[in-house]
């Protein structure tokens, strides 16, 4: 099991921070909630914006944040 922290937050819920490599065919994200915490790494097809919405709800779960969480493309 991962204990899961929220080390830097910017609004009273936090901020979910999301990298991209946008591919031809597949995206690359990267989660995370500030520089110390370890990124959630994962890939989907290109262009999948209902995958992108399920791995974003996946992190937020992953970081203990609420659903409301804010979250920044970096």
């Amino acid at each position: 099991m991962t204990t899961a922290r929220n080390s830097n937050p910017t609004t009273a819920h936090g901020v979910l921070h999301v990298a991209f490599e946008l591919g031809w065919n597949e995206w690359k994200l990267a989660f995370t909630t500030g520089p110390a915490q370890k990124p959630r790494l994962k890939t989907i097809a290109a262009r999948d914006l209902e995958a992108l919405a399920t791995q974003i709800a996946k992190a937020k779960k992953r970081f203990a944040l609420p659903a409301e969480t804010a979250v920044r493309s970096c």
